[in-house]
C-alpha cells in the first residue's frame, strides 16, 4: 500500500514538474537554468524536498513531449509544404 502512494506522490509531482516545464521552456535558452527553476518551483511550491525535486525535475525533462501537429490545409501547413 505504501508504494502505491509513494508512486502516486511521485508521478503527481513529476506531472507537476512537466507541467511547469512546458509553461517557462521558452524562457530559458539553458537547459540548466529551466532545471534549477523547476527544481526551485518543486521545492518552494509543492514543498518536495531538495534531493527528490532534482531527481523529478530530470525524469520531466528527459520525457519525450509531443510537438502538435500541423492539421493538412491549415495556413501552417500550407506554408511549410510550399517551402520544402
Amino acid at each position: 500500500m505504501e508504494l502505491v502512494r509513494l508512486n502516486d506522490y511521485r508521478t503527481f509531482m513529476q506531472d507537476n514538474a512537466a507541467a511547469f516545464i512546458d509553461r517557462h521552456h521558452q524562457e530559458h535558452l539553458d537547459s540548466d537554468a529551466l532545471r534549477e527553476r523547476t527544481v526551485l518551483h518543486l521545492v518552494e511550491a509543492w514543498e518536495v524536498p531538495q534531493f527528490m525535486a532534482g531527481r523529478l525535475a530530470d525524469l520531466a525533462m528527459s520525457e519525450p513531449r509531443g510537438i502538435p501537429e500541423i492539421p493538412p490545409g491549415s495556413l501552417r501547413a500550407t506554408v511549410t509544404t510550399a517551402f520544402k
